[in-house]
């Protein structure tokens, strides 16, 4: 009797079982608004593409990044283009650039590099992530520019070594225990060394030694320490210097014995393609009437020769009028 209903009871059991998984199961999901508030477009992924949709065509011949910036704008025609950059970044070259309905930040990502300068430091130039703009206007881009302070290129091939050399500044001053007449035209030992220092503290940069300047009186040697743009600025005021005696010397071999020679530097107020026209004038003019040197330097020119001579042609070169 109990084997029975047990039997009796396992089959209403498994009954009930089959039953229950053959209906169809409620729907358990939460729908999005019970959990969650709805997706916004700050939380969707950010476009890869740049927020102003401002299309351009140009054909930039090369320059700076400042001009590469204005061709950019002048392309974007009545749209604006806001880019904010300082004026070191401005002044950084440009390679040419040609561009087809570019987006402005791809042309702006025109700019961005990473190189080694002529003087061995690393330039790094990027384009700052573009401002997001509040509805109806545009974004503002930034290029920023970055030079590290110290040359990545090996010390010796900076040439920044120093080293020393010997200039003799006699032919200049005069040989020691000869008299002044005897050696003619020459400058003062001041004048040599004040030209020389200023030459080379042109080509002296901040981050370089500065160089070691010693002259020697009694010998007439000039000593001088430094790397070789400082030696070569040394060298070449002393060799422009000499020549201004030579020239002198040459002179007074010819001259009259009662007029004194001179060199003087004269500013015409001409064009720079007029003056080779005006020293050809003069050498003819006053060339006739004793000896004269004239050669240009810059906007000046320097003649040499009798002082009586000198003065009519620095009086008839001062005449001259720019056309």
């Amino acid at each position: 009797m109990n084997h029975r209903l047990a039997i009796v009871l396992a089959m209403c059991i498994s009954a009930i079982a089959v039953a229950q998984s053959n209906q169809p199961r409620p729907n358990t999901a939460v729908p999005p608004a019970a959990n969650s508030a709805p997706e916004t477009p700050a939380q969707r992924p950010a476009s890869t593409l740049p927020p102003d949709d401002t299309l351009i065509t140009l054909d930039f011949k090369g320059g700076t990044i400042g001009e590469y910036v204005n061709a950019i704008r002048a392309a974007a025609g009545s749209k604006p283009v806001n880019v904010l950059y300082n004026e070191n970044t401005a002044a950084i070259p440009m390679y040419p650039v040609r561009l087809t309905s570019a987006s402005v930040w791809s042309a702006l990502g025109a700019v961005e590099r990473n190189t080694t300068t002529d003087d061995g430091r690393t330039l790094n130039v990027r384009v700052g992530k573009p401002s997001t703009p509040p509805a109806g206007g545009v974004p503002t881009y930034s290029i920023y520019s970055e030079k590290s302070s110290h040359s990545s290129l090996p010390f010796d091939n900076l040439d920044q070594r120093q080293e020393m050399i010997v200039l003799s500044l006699n032919p200049l001053v005069g040989l020691p225990g000869v008299s002044k007449e005897d050696q003619g035209p020459r400058f003062d030992s001041k004048s040599v060394l004040s030209a020389v220092e200023s030459a080379v503290a042109l080509v002296t940069s901040q981050d370089v030694s500065p160089p070691i300047i010693k002259y020697h009186e009694a010998s007439g040697l000039l000593f001088v320490k430094g790397n070789a743009a400082q030696q070569r600025a040394a060298k070449e005021v002393i060799a422009r210097m000499q020549d201004d005696v030579e020239r002198g010397r040459r002179i007074i071999a010819i001259r009259p014995k009662e007029d004194a020679v001179v060199t003087r530097r004269v500013a015409v107020s001409l064009k720079p393609d007029q003056l080779p026209g005006l020293v050809n004038f003069l050498k003819t003019e006053f060339g006739k009437m004793g000896p004269i040197e004239i050669e240009i330097d810059g906007a000046f020119l320097v003649m040499t020769g009798p002082a009586s001579l000198i003065d009519k042609a620095e009086a008839s070169a001062k005449s001259s009028r720019r056309n």
